[in-house]
């Protein structure tokens, strides 16, 4: 694995800009370890276009966004860094006297889904799953029966 300086920019002007060392396999994989890192998701590099430049670092540009994330290979650092801390969350405001506080309203109850059963299945025979013998309408021509043999030769007529 190697070594990539990692340049974030931040997602607005209120926000700084980051630069992180981090161990990844690629160059892709040290801005996808970057953007976890600094609390972002992957979906920033989503829609992207790459520039390799001539002193081999390369320039990321988020197409929606507008950012260029900037990395580069670096050699192993002496000391490496812990990731930054997120930023404290926000305190809410105190709640006036005079005004009511309202809890968040619960969401739906989880509801219990019964596990799958195995069908049951029964394979002794039935009356309906019994075998049906067919009996054939064709003459057998193993009889003797005159009047099949007398009617197989008259040529069919067409009574009117």
């Amino acid at each position: 694995m190697a070594w990539f300086e990692v340049f974030i920019p931040g997602k607005s002007k209120d926000v700084p800009s980051v630069t992180l060392t981090v161990e990844a396999p690629n160059w892709i994989g040290a801005l996808r370890t970057g953007l976890s890192n600094i609390g972002e998701g992957q979906e920033s590099i989503s829609n992207v276009m790459c520039d390799i430049k001539e002193d081999n670092s390369i320039h990321v540009t988020d197409v929606a966004s507008h950012r260029v994330f900037r990395l580069r290979e670096v050699d192993k650092p002496a000391a490496v860094s812990t990731p930054p801390t997120p930023p404290p969350e926000p305190v809410a405001a105190p709640v006036a006297a005079d005004t009511q506080r309202m809890d968040p309203a619960p969401g739906p109850a989880p509801v219990a889904i019964p596990a799958p059963v195995a069908p049951q299945v029964d394979l002794a025979p039935t009356a309906e799953s019994a075998p049906v013998m067919l009996q054939s309408t064709v003459p057998d021509a193993s009889r003797s029966d005159q009047s099949s043999a007398a009617a197989a030769d008259d040529p069919p007529t067409l009574k009117t």
